[in-house]
Protein backbone atom coordinates (compact mmCIF):
# COMPACT_ATOMS: atom_id res chain seq x y z
CA UNK A 1 0.00 0.00 0.00
CA UNK A 2 1.32 3.58 -1.03
CA UNK A 3 1.89 5.42 2.66
CA UNK A 4 0.49 8.25 1.16
CA UNK A 5 -2.98 7.29 1.04
CA UNK A 6 -3.12 7.11 4.75
CA UNK A 7 -2.35 11.21 4.25
CA UNK A 8 -4.99 11.29 2.49
CA UNK A 9 -7.33 9.44 4.71
CA UNK A 10 -6.34 11.42 7.51
CA UNK A 11 -6.76 14.59 5.78
CA UNK A 12 -10.54 13.46 4.30
CA UNK A 13 -11.41 12.81 8.08
CA UNK A 14 -10.45 16.27 8.95
CA UNK A 15 -11.95 17.85 5.79
CA UNK A 16 -15.31 15.34 6.32
CA UNK A 17 -15.80 15.96 2.53
CA UNK A 18 -14.32 14.55 -0.06
CA UNK A 19 -14.45 17.95 -2.14
CA UNK A 20 -12.69 19.72 0.32
CA UNK A 21 -9.99 17.05 0.94
CA UNK A 22 -9.43 16.83 -3.08
CA UNK A 23 -8.82 20.46 -2.69
CA UNK A 24 -6.39 20.31 -0.10
CA UNK A 25 -4.63 17.25 -1.69
CA UNK A 26 -4.83 18.82 -5.40
CA UNK A 27 -6.58 15.98 -6.89
CA UNK A 28 -10.10 15.38 -7.94
CA UNK A 29 -12.58 13.76 -6.11
CA UNK A 30 -13.41 10.78 -7.97
CA UNK A 31 -9.26 10.29 -7.70
CA UNK A 32 -9.65 10.63 -3.56
CA UNK A 33 -12.40 8.16 -3.50
CA UNK A 34 -10.41 5.43 -5.52
CA UNK A 35 -7.37 5.63 -3.74
CA UNK A 36 -9.99 5.27 -0.36
CA UNK A 37 -11.83 2.48 -2.26
CA UNK A 38 -8.71 0.59 -2.71
CA UNK A 39 -7.41 1.08 0.51
CA UNK A 40 -10.61 -0.11 2.08
CA UNK A 41 -9.99 -3.36 -0.46
CA UNK A 42 -6.53 -4.20 0.88
CA UNK A 43 -7.61 -3.47 4.51
CA UNK A 44 -10.63 -5.61 4.07
CA UNK A 45 -12.67 -3.03 5.94
CA UNK A 46 -15.23 0.02 5.32
CA UNK A 47 -13.10 3.21 6.87
CA UNK A 48 -16.20 5.88 6.01
CA UNK A 49 -19.67 6.12 5.63
CA UNK A 50 -20.44 7.11 2.06
CA UNK A 51 -24.32 7.52 2.80
CA UNK A 52 -24.60 10.71 4.39
CA UNK A 53 -23.33 14.57 2.95
CA UNK A 54 -20.28 14.59 5.07
CA UNK A 55 -17.84 11.72 5.59
CA UNK A 56 -18.46 9.67 8.47
CA UNK A 57 -15.79 7.64 9.97
CA UNK A 58 -16.55 3.83 10.30
CA UNK A 59 -15.52 2.42 13.88
CA UNK A 60 -12.51 0.67 11.76
CA UNK A 61 -11.99 4.04 10.37
CA UNK A 62 -12.03 5.50 13.83
CA UNK A 63 -9.08 3.01 14.78
CA UNK A 64 -6.64 3.87 11.99
CA UNK A 65 -7.16 7.54 12.19
CA UNK A 66 -4.55 7.97 14.51
CA UNK A 67 -2.18 5.76 12.42
CA UNK A 68 -2.83 7.74 9.46
CA UNK A 69 -2.22 10.88 10.97
CA UNK A 70 1.37 9.71 12.41
CA UNK A 71 2.15 8.29 9.19
CA UNK A 72 1.23 11.66 7.44
CA UNK A 73 3.50 13.67 9.79
CA UNK A 74 5.95 11.23 9.35
CA UNK A 75 6.25 11.47 6.04
CA UNK A 76 6.13 14.87 5.57
CA UNK A 77 8.87 15.04 7.51
CA UNK A 78 11.17 12.07 6.23
CA UNK A 79 10.71 12.87 2.44
CA UNK A 80 11.49 16.29 1.95
CA UNK A 81 15.31 15.95 1.79
CA UNK A 82 15.18 12.80 -0.36
CA UNK A 83 13.33 14.44 -2.78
Amino acid sequence: MDISRFGEFAILAQSRTFLDAAELLFMSQSTLSKHIMAMEHELGCKLIDRSQRHVTLTAQGEALLPYAQKLRRFSTAILPPFK
